[in-house]
């Protein structure tokens, strides 16, 4: 029998059982096959250990009501999401993403997420601390609408065809990389603090925003060390103004913001 098959039993076990549980995916039984909506009911929490490889059928999803708290490690031990399957199924939107609805402390660092719909969205009034992950061949990366605790730190955007949207939203964006986007950054009412990103490539807008007041956004690397080329790839939609200046020259120092995207083989 196929490994991921345990999954499909043991997520059916903890769901019909009263009392809140952990449901924990090891990496014993890894790859986990997804073939329909998991849900994580209020007071459950789903986490899965390092290594672990989650293949999310067709428009399947992850619904966080309870909490998700999933944390891998770097080179090698990234906790993987992506669509199961052969090459062929590897595509931007295959299956819907993590949809997280709940106030619980909810973490999610050193994960892949790949070939969804929306690789995180976060409904009205829930929270979360997304760190240390590739976000890559997503339609969205990360969608946050009515959020404001949202913490998005030290993460690699990559390939996706808008990398963050956010609506309504405040938070930190910081530390991040992004690379290979249609466009990096949407807001509509969305009022982050951004600082210490490097935005090194986008194909159609850095940013496009929406907003009615203005958001400072200085010391970010936009791309360009060039003033006037910067302005051409932000595009201002609102009667608030987007002020990226001062803005970093050259590419920042993230830390380790290289250490999840260098070791990723399956962003290969």
């Amino acid at each position: 029998m196929r490994k991921g098959l345990i999954a499909i039993f043991f997520i059916f076990f903890v769901f019909c059982n009263c009392k809140a549980e952990t449901i924990k995916f090891v990496a014993e039984n890894s790859p986990y096959y997804v073939q329909r909506d998991l849900l994580v009911k209020k007071g459950d929490t789903f986490t899965a250990e390092p290594g672990v490889i989650i293949e999310l059928a067709k428009d399947a999803s992850v619904i966080i009501e309870g909490r998700i708290d999933i944390s891998g490690y770097p080179q090698g031990g990234e906790v993987i999401f992506k669509a199961v399957g052969p090459f062929q199924n590897y595509n931007k939107g295959f299956w819907r993403g993590i949809i997280i609805k709940s106030k619980e402390k909810n973490v999610i660092q050193y994960t892949v997420i790949q070939h969804s719909k929306i690789g995180i969205e976060l409904a009205k009034g829930s929270f979360a601390n997304l760190t240390n992950n590739i976000i890559t061949q997503n339609k969205t990366g990360i969608r946050a609408e009515g959020v404001k605790e949202l913490s998005i730190v030290q993460n690699s955007f990559l390939g996706n065809f808008i990398d963050i949207e956010m609506e309504d939203t405040t938070g930190l964006l910081e530390r991040n990389y992004f690379e290979g986007s249609l466009t990096a950054l949407i807001l509509k009412e969305g009022y982050p603090r951004i600082q210490k990103n490097n935005f090194k490539q986008a194909h159609k807008n850095l940013v496009e925003c929406y907003n009615e007041k203005d958001l400072l956004a200085g010391e970010n690397f936009w791309a360009s060390a060039d003033e006037e080329g910067i302005k051409r790839r932000i595009f201002q939609g609102g009667k608030g103004e987007f002020i990226f200046k001062p803005f970093l020259k050259e590419l920042s120092d993230l830390n380790k913001e290289g250490e999840l995207k260098d070791n990723c083989t399956s962003c290969r």
